[in-house]
C-alpha cells in the first residue's frame, strides 16, 4: 500500500509537470511563439530567471558548513554522466543494429538534470526537503555543465574537437560564484532588501517558463521528418530509464548512501534525455529529428517511470 501511495503522489506531480508543457505545445502549434520567440525565451530563462533562481536560493539557505559535503555534489555531477557514457557505449559495442551511435551515446549520457529535477522535488517534498535538495542540484548541475560543455558537445559536431570551456562559465555558474564568495565573505549581509527580493521574483519566473519553452522544444523537433526504426528509441528507453536507475538503485543499497545523495542520485538517473541535446542538435544541423523524436519519447515515458523508481527509494528512505 505504501509503495502505491508514493507511487501516485509523484505521478500526480508529473502530470502536473506534463500540463505545463501541454501549454507549451499548444502555444507552438498556434505560432503563438515562433522560433525567434523560443530563443528569446531560452534566453532569458538561461542568462536571467535561473541564475537569479540560484542567487537568491544560495544566499538565503546556503552555508558551507549545510551541508557540509557540498564539495560531493559537482562530482556526481561528472558520475552521473559518465555512468550513462558507459551504458550508452556497452549498448551500442553490444549491438552492432544501431547505426546512430554518437546520438544514442548522448541520449543516455546526458539528463534533464536542472529545471525538471527542481519542479519535481518542489512538487512532491515538504519545503524543508525541497530547499536541502534545491542546493544540491544547483551544485550537481556545474559538474554536469563541465561535462557537456567542455567535452560532451563535440558528439554533435563531427571533425570539430575546439572544447567549449567558455560555456562552462556561464551566467548560471557565476551566479553561483559571486554567491558562495559573498557567503564566505559575510558580505551577503550587506544586500539591499529590495535586490534580493527583485531576485526573488525574477527566480520564480524560471521553472514555468522553462517547462513552456520545453514543451515548444519537442513540438518543434517532432516536425523534422525522419527516417529510423522504431527499435532504436526502445533501445534508449531500456538503456536510459531502466537500465541506468536500476544501476543506481544498486549503488545506493551496495553503498548505504546517505539520504540526500541517494535521492538526487536516482532523480538525476531517472530523469530523460537533455532539452540542451535538442538545442545543440538544433544549432549544429545534426540530426534534430532523431533527437528530438527521443527527447519526446523519454519525457512521456518519465512519466511512469519517476514514479515507479521513487516509490521504490520511498520504502528505504523516509522522506
Amino acid at each position: 500500500m505504501e509503495f502505491f501511495l508514493n507511487f501516485a503522489k509523484v505521478f500526480f506531480a508529473m502530470l502536473e509537470i506534463f500540463f505545463l508543457v501541454s501549454l507549451g505545445v499548444i502555444f507552438a502549434k498556434f505560432n503563438l511563439i515562433d522560433k525567434q520567440g523560443l530563443r528569446s525565451l531560452s534566453g532569458l530563462t538561461i542568462n536571467l530567471f535561473l541564475p537569479c533562481l540560484i542567487f537568491n536560493h544560495l544566499i538565503h539557505h546556503f552555508s558551507f558548513s549545510s551541508p557540509s559535503d557540498w564539495w560531493i555534489y559537482p562530482l556526481l555531477g561528472v558520475g552521473v554522466s559518465v555512468l550513462g557514457f558507459v551504458i550508452g557505449s556497452i549498448v551500442c559495442a553490444i549491438d552492432k543494429s544501431i547505426k546512430e551511435k554518437t546520438e544514442f551515446i548522448c541520449l543516455i549520457t546526458f539528463q534533464n538534470c536542472g529545471y525538471l529535477p527542481l519542479i519535481l522535488v518542489a512538487s512532491i517534498y515538504p519545503d524543508s526537503i525541497a530547499r536541502e535538495m534545491f542546493t544540491r542540484i544547483f551544485l550537481f548541475i556545474q559538474g554536469f555543465n563541465v561535462i557537456f560543455w567542455g567535452f560532451g558537445i563535440q558528439f554533435l559536431r563531427p571533425g570539430e574537437h575546439k572544447l567549449q570551456f567558455k560555456k562552462i562559465f556561464s551566467p548560471p555558474f557565476i551566479a553561483l560564484i559571486i554567491s558562495m564568495l559573498l557567503i564566505a565573505s559575510n558580505m551577503k549581509f550587506f544586500l539591499p532588501k529590495a535586490a534580493m527580493r527583485v531576485t526573488e521574483l525574477l527566480g520564480n519566473c524560471t521553472l514555468p517558463v522553462a517547462l513552456l519553452s520545453l514543451g515548444i522544444i519537442l513540438t518543434e523537433a517532432m516536425s523534422t521528418p525522419i527516417n529510423i526504426r522504431k527499435s532504436f528509441f526502445l533501445k534508449v528507453l531500456f538503456s536510459k530509464l531502466i537500465v541506468m536507475p536500476l544501476i543506481v538503485l544498486g549503488i545506493i543499497s551496495i553503498f548505504n548512501l546517505p539520504e540526500f545523495i541517494a535521492l538526487l542520485l536516482l532523480i538525476e538517473a531517472l530523469m530523460p534525455s537533455a532539452i540542451n541535446l535538442g538545442v545543440v542538435s538544433f544549432y549544429q544541423k545534426a540530426k534534430y529529428g532523431l533527437i528530438g523524436r527521443a527527447l519526446l519519447i523519454t519525457h512521456l515515458f518519465a512519466i511512469i517511470s519517476i514514479p515507479f523508481f521513487l516509490a521504490i527509494l520511498s520504502m528505504r528512505y523516509r522522506f
